[in-house]
């Protein structure tokens, strides 16, 4: 295949798959509900610092502390309605569009091939669109459907990876080259701020850098000022962060701690049992598919062999000898943030896609340069068609799940739920449209607290079907009164200090409506940690409030969930 084809072709793959992205994602996009409940929670701490409230440590460390800024700076612009929820969708598409360019870029800098750049675009996209996972097929489609921060991480990663490439790639030194490798530190502390498993990427360079040193030397001589402006472009950028964190918190320890810690949530201590027991559960990912565990089979191989090929190749292009390796070290450090967790969600996946998808070509370049056979061409149509009867089976998979998704999203489609924009509700026809669970319960609570300034809490103690998104409050177009929703009390962890904040908040600032379950079934832990905190409760609604009303919630299950509304007197 001719040099012009395989251009032609890489840059088809390409389109190609970010054209059946974007159409797989459309009845999503034009969706006024939030992909997931998470949405909702970036949602109201968006807009609680819009209100000036102070976010404390905790909520900080949900997600970093740009990620919150950007759900805000959406709030600012659209307003506490769902067209942010619309924007919300739009972003995360134009996202995965600008991490599809970087990824196109990167493989095909690294292999010189375009071919392989379209290759690892449409890995990328087979990974997003086939999550499969123990949460059930809709509930992982949504967690990889909804803005997350692992996206700003993947994001920012990959262009730091980039400009890096390019400074390299440069052959004169100057200040273009400088410029690069600053702005590549810039990015790396960038990624840090939106969540701290975005703090792989710097460790990755650094090691690399190392790597670099110890086993490249004679490569890295005249890289010595790129090197130095990258670690002065990430060090300054994390000092600015660092200053401006204590500004406003007025510490800096406490905020450290749980940011790194914040996301393991198992209490078993760590032994090599253990650690292999998360590995394997991170390759099945709870579920006894062996797509899953193929897939990362074959990527620890791949990022095992970019650590230890240029011993083994010597006569291979430059910048695949230095950065192969780079793409290597970050993969295999954004297994082990997943890992650290203990338990981890389907969007936690976002951090690994990428480079599974970047190293895939690179080993397959390899293996088709230095492989000694005599029908080179019959190897590589057996590894096309064992990739494409790799992707048809997770598709295969996961193709149950569209229908359903599809249906819910074009039902809540904003042109069909006109009123959904609007404060209050206005009064809609039932004959001529069907409201959403989520949308129908929003038009009852802006029934009871018609005043945009008026205020309203909701509790949810339990997930399961008593548990009420955090979402509900964009479609009653008003933010909890506390910037801790009671969801945080669904976490042993964290409750402590939940409930120590819930308080000061809560009952400084007594809102007009309490939305409360009729019946808590709460777990054996909850019971111990929160039956004072509902002692507490009630006896503030017996002083403070009358019941006003009840109403229905029917589930998916179709089973119902009885809520109390507690008007103040």
């Amino acid at each position: 295949m001719n040099k012009s084809l395989k251009e032609k072709l890489g840059f088809l793959f390409f389109i190609g798959a970010l054209f059946t992205y974007i159409l797989v994602k459309l009845p999503s996009d034009t969706s006024v509900l939030c992909s997931n409940g998470n949405e909702g929670f970036y949602l109201i701490y968006g807009q609680h610092l819009l209100n000036g409230k102070h976010l404390y440590v905790d909520i900080l460390t949900v997600r970093g502390p740009l990620f919150i800024a950007f759900y805000s700076l959406v709030l600012a612009i659209f307003g506490f309605t769902t067209y942010s929820i619309i924007a919300v969708h739009l972003f995360h598409t134009l996202i995965i569009i600008l991490i599809s360019i970087a990824i196109y870029l990167i493989t095909k800098k690294i292999s010189r091939n375009s071919l392989f750049g379209g290759l690892a675009v449409c890995l990328w996209v087979l990974f997003q669109i086939t999550p499969i996972g123990f949460w059930g097929p809709k509930l992982e489609l949504e967690a990889t459907f909804a803005l997350e921060a692992e996206y700003f991480c993947v994001l920012l990663s990959l262009y730091s990876i980039l400009c890096m490439l390019f400074s390299f790639e440069l052959k004169q030194a100057g200040k273009n080259r400088l410029i690069l490798s600053f702005c590549s530190g810039l990015l790396a502390a960038l990624s840090i701020m939106f969540k701290a498993s975005g703090a792989i990427v710097a460790i990755a360079i650094i090691c690399w850098i190392i790597y670099l040193l110890l086993f490249e030397r004679e490569s890295l001589d005249n890289q010595k000022h790129n090197i130095l402006s990258f670690c002065i472009g990430l060090f300054c950028s994390l000092l600015i962060f660092v200053v401006s964190l204590f500004i406003y918190n007025g510490e800096l320890a406490s905020f450290w701690q749980s940011y790194f810690m914040f996301g393991n949530y198992s209490k078993e201590p760590l032994s090599p049992w253990l650690l292999i027991l998360r590995i394997k559960r991170f390759m099945y990912r709870y579920v006894p598919s062996l797509s899953n565990f193929i897939l990362f089979f074959v990527a620890f191989l791949l990022f095992f062999w970019g650590l230890i090929r240029n011993y083994l190749i010597k006569k291979t292009d430059k910048m695949l000898n230095l950065f192969f390796p780079l793409i290597s070290v970050w993969g295999i450090g954004n297994v082990c943030a997943i890992i650290a967790t203990g338990d981890y969600g389907s969007y936690y996946y976002i951090l690994i896609w990428p480079s599974i998808s970047i190293i895939t070509p690179l080993g397959l370049q390899d293996l088709f340069r230095n492989i000694e056979v005599v029908n080179k061409n019959l190897i590589k149509f057996s590894i096309i068609f064992l990739i494409t009867l790799f992707a048809f089976n997770r598709l295969q998979t996961v193709f149950p799940m569209y229908s359903l998704v599809t249906k819910e999203k074009l039902m809540a489609n904003f042109l069909k739920q006109p009123q959904s924009f609007q404060d209050p509700i206005i009064p809609y026809d039932l004959t001529l449209m069907k409201r959403s669970t989520a949308l129908a319960i929003g038009d009852v609570i802006n029934s009871y607290v018609p005043d945009k300034k008026d205020s309203l809490y909701i509790f949810a103690f339990a997930k399961g079907h008593q548990y009420f998104s955090p979402s509900i409050y964009i479609y009653a177009k008003r933010p909890p009164v506390s910037a801790i929703t009671s969801d945080w009390l669904h976490y042993e962890k964290f409750s402590n200090v939940s409930l120590t904040i819930l308080r000061r908040q809560l009952y400084g600032n007594l809102p007009k409506i309490l939305i409360l379950p009729e019946n808590s079934h709460l777990k054996e832990w909850q019971v111990k940690t929160l039956m004072p905190f509902l002692y507490e409760l009630n006896y503030l609604i017996r002083e403070k409030y009358h019941l006003k009303d009840k109403f229905n919630i029917e589930l998916e299950s179709k089973e119902k969930d009885v809520y109390q509304v507690f008007e103040r007197n």
